[in-house]
């Protein structure tokens, strides 16, 4: 479930980076972080998911979304 409001104005499909996380229901929440500009690295490194706009899609708060989950490489050990 969405918990934002975004309209996607341009011609492309766009990915957003945000997190998810269960409320006391048990729903799913995703929140977007503020700044999506693509030189902004800090969101893709704490984002645990994507969130794929369609052009021209309009999400508000309350509304069902798509999400990628991040995690499903695993664990990353070096």
């Amino acid at each position: 479930t969405a918990n934002f409001e975004r309209y996607n104005r341009g011609r492309r499909l766009d990915f957003l980076r945000g997190v998810a996380r269960i409320n006391e229901e048990g729903q799913v929440i995703a929140d977007l972080f503020d700044n999506q500009s693509s030189g902004v690295l800090s969101s893709i490194s704490a984002a645990n998911i994507l969130i794929p706009m369609a052009a021209g899609q309009k999400l508000t708060a309350g509304d069902h979304c798509t999400i990628l989950p991040l995690s499903c490489f695993g664990e990353l050990k070096i």
